[in-house]
């Protein structure tokens, strides 16, 4: 989800996109949240956002994250799954190892019945982690593949 606005103007406003942001990431109802987060996302070229360091992440960066990732987490929260989805990958491109992201991820496929690809995921996941964090999933993430294999043991059944 290249996050493009071919109308917008050649300038982009720092601080427009910060304040859209901080109000997406507070508003408490939903549709106006994903609608202030997707406007200042809409903001920024894809292009323009620095990639993720191992020890730096620029601002812009980190609020393009924070807020790709709570958009995707309203979509999940709505089950729009194929949204989320694109969100989630997009994060991946800026920043190959935001845990949550994978997570979102997985629990997206897992709910689309494709748990072969959620695992998968989870396979990705640690092995960025290991390469770049040297650091194992956080437990929300290795709880998530232990309710997928609980699933699977259950449809087995």
């Amino acid at each position: 989800m290249q996050h493009a606005n071919e109308h917008a103007p050649m300038l982009f406003n720092e601080r427009t996109f910060k304040d859209l942001i901080d109000e997406g990431l507070e508003e408490r109802n939903r549709d106006r949240a994903k609608q202030k987060l997707i406007q200042a996302l809409s903001i920024l070229d894809l292009a323009h956002v620095p990639p993720v360091t191992s020890t730096h992440t620029e601002d812009r960066t980190q609020l393009y994250l924070q807020a790709s990732e709570k958009l995707a987490q309203l979509f999940v929260a709505e089950e729009q799954f194929d949204k989320a989805i694109e969100v989630c990958e997009t994060i991946l491109v800026v920043d190959e190892k935001w845990e949550e992201a994978y997570r979102l991820l997985m629990y997206s496929y897992y709910r689309k019945n494709k748990l072969s690809k959620a695992f998968n995921l989870y396979e990705d996941c640690c092995m960025r982690l290991k390469k770049h964090l040297n650091r194992k999933p956080r437990v929300a993430t290795t709880q998530m593949v232990q309710m997928m294999k609980e699933a699977m043991t259950i449809a087995r059944q």
